[in-house]
């Protein structure tokens, strides 16, 4: 078997044990580390990392966290009444890329739909909260 590009996989790999528990927790460990390492890839492509770094979980958590910031606060500003056709907006946005004769990847398309639902969800709430709370300051 061809080695991996990583060395952390390849140790994994080459243990060898006839405990099916063993061979269980092998197989969880290279699978958890093949998924830190991905995802670790995609936010040194986007930018959000530098490619000089090894991959922790410590900067993958600080990325996450900061890229569901970005979309909530996104999420928080566009719900304003102001923006009411957002959420079709999106949604027209994302059946015209589905038609488009250029391929956009299924995770792109299905994120405008999700964006416009998260916007009227985030609208629902704050709604719901300003009610709350003017029912107890008034």
């Amino acid at each position: 078997m061809p080695a991996s590009e990583s060395p952390v996989l390849d140790v994994l790999e080459s243990i060898e044990s006839d405990d099916p528990n063993v061979k269980k927790a092998l197989d969880f460990a290279s699978d958890s580390v093949a998924f830190v390492e991905t995802l670790f890839s995609v936010f040194v492509q986007n930018g959000f990392l530098p490619a000089d770094r090894e991959p922790t979980l410590a900067d993958l958590e600080v990325v996450i966290d900061c890229v569901f910031g970005e979309l909530t606060s996104a999420s928080l500003f566009l719900s304003d009444p102001n923006f009411a056709r957002v959420p079709g907006m999106l949604r027209a946005v994302e059946s015209q890329l589905a038609e488009a004769s250029e391929p956009i990847p299924p995770v792109v398309l299905q994120g405008f739909g999700r964006l416009a639902t998260r916007i009227e969800n985030t609208r629902l709430s704050t709604s719901h909260f300003k009610s709350l709370l003017g029912n107890k300051l008034g």
